[in-house]
């Protein structure tokens, strides 16, 4: 469910610093000029590799998935400072009641980037997951313009494509974990969905995968349980005709106990033919016909493609378009339709080639497909 929204560019001008100006500057990512000469254009960029949690307005210690943030930027330029200011960036993390003032970026992990000349000069990650405080702890580090290196606060140590965490760099405080979820990457391996995860950061006995598998003889609902931080589901394919048409959904989360379990973060889906949805289909002797949504057609499409589907009942439907990172990028459908067939066309004029996702709902009925936009 993840969302691209990029946080607009906040420009500041370094030909001279005021002690007012600086003090207007908080932040939760703080990042320093060094080695900069006489002028400076840099761009440092936030983007997010994990779910991600918190909105500005909720209440304080309260967590939950937000699509916002998927990028933040920090434009720097200037020239000639007035000692002892120095340039800096400055990103404000959402439950922040002070968010807003520059950049937000929310609760999650980030590659952040050094643009300059329109070119990603280097980078590291940090990781922020983590909550249970009131106003997140300010993190500081240094960027090099001459040799084009992050450093750590003290600046003597090149942090360039390292992993940086809010817990070691500000150990002095509570950090907790166990409210945030498990971010699932999904990859292929011989056809299969391979699914991989970040180990949880805290005490657990081991993982769960969550599956839903819909075919045409309903919902399966399934539960796996390992103790590594990757599984394959054997029972899906995407290319073996021999199996039964199904989309699978998937979700992890931890183990914390025999009765409890971490939050569930993203999830994940794919379109292809199930084993056990075959053996379900071959053993009901009066299949139902059930609400359907189909392949669009055609597939891989430019620009246009048709969308049909089928409703067992009347009532309210919902049919959205997604990008990859669960960014809602067309409402086709908003309304009571009657029973039957129905299509509709999707123009992606103005869209890039990629993978998109799209979702029907109505009742308890939810169903979800890939389509592939080639320009």
């Amino acid at each position: 469910m993840k969302k691209l929204f990029l946080v607009l560019f906040c420009a500041i001008s370094g030909i001279l610093f005021s002690q007012n100006n600086n003090m207007l500057h908080t932040g939760e990512g703080i990042f320093t000029l060094v080695n900069y000469g006489s002028s400076w254009d840099v761009t440092f960029v936030m983007t997010s590799v994990s779910e991600r949690w918190g909105e500005p307005g909720c209440p304080q210690r309260q967590y939950n998935p937000t699509n916002n943030y998927e990028t933040s930027s920090f434009v720097l330029q200037g020239h000639q400072v007035v000692p002892p200011y120095v340039p800096t960036a400055y990103f404000d993390l959402s439950i922040d009641n002070l968010a807003g003032i520059n950049p937000i970026f929310a609760v999650g992990k980030y590659r952040i980037s050094a643009i300059e000349g329109g070119v990603e000069r280097s980078f590291f990650y940090m990781d922020w997951r983590t909550s249970g405080y009131y106003v997140s702890p300010d993190v500081y580090f240094k960027y090099d313009m001459a040799n084009h290196v992050f450093l750590d606060e003290s600046g003597t140590q090149n942090i360039n494509g390292t992993v940086q965490t809010i817990w070691d760099l500000v150990p002095g405080i509570t950090h907790e974990t166990s409210g945030l979820g498990l971010y699932t990457n999904q990859t292929y391996q011989n056809s299969h969905p391979v699914l991989s995860w970040n180990a949880y950061i805290g005490t657990c006995t081991g993982y769960y995968v969550h599956k839903i598998l819909t075919c045409e003889s309903g919902t399966i609902t399934e539960q796996y349980f390992t103790t590594s931080t990757s599984w394959t589901d054997d029972n899906f394919t995407i290319t073996n005709p021999r199996f039964a048409d199904a989309d699978a959904e998937y979700w992890v989360t931890a183990k914390l106990s025999d009765t409890e379990q971490s939050a569930g973060a993203n999830h994940t889906f794919a379109t292809g033919h199930s084993w056990i949805a075959w053996k379900v289909n071959n053993k009901n002797d009066d299949p139902v016909l059930s609400y359907k949504l189909n392949q669009n057609y055609p597939n891989p499409f430019n620009p246009t493609t048709a969308i049909s589907y089928e409703l067992k009942n009347s009532g309210f439907v919902s049919l959205k378009v997604y990008n990859v990172l669960g960014k809602v990028i067309n409402d086709l459908v908003n309304e009571i339709q009657e029973v039957g067939q129905h299509e509709i066309s999707f123009d992606a004029t103005n869209l890039p080639s990629g993978t998109y996702i799209y979702k029907i709902q109505s009742g308890n009925f939810v169903q979800v497909r890939k389509m592939l936009l080639l320009k």
